[in-house]
């Protein structure tokens, strides 16, 4: 997940991914190949951690999802595409 974070901070500012508020990363332009490569990844991993946070809080991994969501958004780089939690998208 680290190697990829200069990959996702980039394609987060071109535009082609965003953090939604769900706490995934989700493709904003189709048929960029290696941004989806990169969300595909990213959301793995992710999907893991979120399922062993909540077995471990007895919350499920949606909850977590969400909660993560909020701290990716605040710690996001400026330009960075996020998700509101009314589904709309702004750059941060």
């Amino acid at each position: 997940m680290a190697q990829r974070l200069a990959s996702l901070d980039q394609f987060k500012v071109k535009g082609e991914l965003g953090e939604n508020n769900c706490g995934f990363v989700e493709l904003l332009r189709d048929g960029i190949v290696e941004a989806g490569d990169v969300m595909a990844g990213e959301n793995r991993d992710r999907g893991m951690i979120y399922a062993a946070i909540a077995k471990q809080t007895r919350a499920s991994a949606d909850q977590v999802g969400r909660a993560q969501a909020r701290q990716i958004a605040a710690d996001s780089v400026p330009g960075a595409w996020l998700q509101r939690g009314d589904g709309s998208w702004y750059r941060k």
